[in-house]
């Protein structure tokens, strides 16, 4: 005798009871960090093949907004401290996104080892893509570029120098 649709709903409801946080989190340590890469890159080329360069680089802008890191936290931390009105992942040319705009076109973008390093996840040339990427936000107009280290950020040593850059610029006639 088939199912009727109520007790296919109670059973999934069953099984849906299952899936708790700790046993999803155990689940997903028993998956390896290369297949996470791997599928994550052949789900970022599915994407650029069907909606392209310009839809995968708001996806992923909309990702590190919701997932930024510890450096990026503590950055916020910060500039809300400091009152300073900010954005996160703003692009500001075409393919180019800025880690933080805040007022009068600074830009202040946070430099992490793992992002701007030559790895087989990022590309052989990533010193040349950092160059042609600042490049193209100083012909956009944006003049004001800090890079922050994200080790000066973590042990907060940036912390003092950045405030002053900014009182220094935000003091400059336009």
């Amino acid at each position: 005798m088939p199912l009727t649709a109520e007790a296919r709903r109670r059973g999934g409801l069953k099984r849906a009871q299952q899936f708790t946080r700790e046993s999803q989190q155990y689940a997903r340590s028993k998956v390896r960090a290369e297949s996470n890469q791997a599928n994550g890159r052949k789900g970022g080329q599915a994407i650029l093949e069907r909606r392209g360069h310009e839809y995968l680089g708001q996806l992923s802008a909309r990702y590190r907004r919701k997932h930024p890191s510890k450096p990026e936290g503590i950055l916020m931390s910060w500039l809300i401290e400091w009152k300073e009105p900010f954005a996160r992942e703003v692009q500001v040319a075409p393919g180019v996104f800025a880690d933080f705009l805040l007022p009068l076109d600074v830009i202040i973008e946070v430099d992490d080892e793992r992002w701007h390093t030559n790895d087989p996840l990022h590309g052989d040339d990533r010193e040349g893509r950092d160059a042609e990427r600042e490049r193209l936000m100083r012909a956009r107009g944006y003049t004001h570029i800090i890079h922050l280290k994200a080790e000066n950020i973590l042990n907060r040593s940036a912390k003092e120098a950045l405030r002053k850059q900014l009182e220094e610029l935000s003091s400059i006639p336009f």
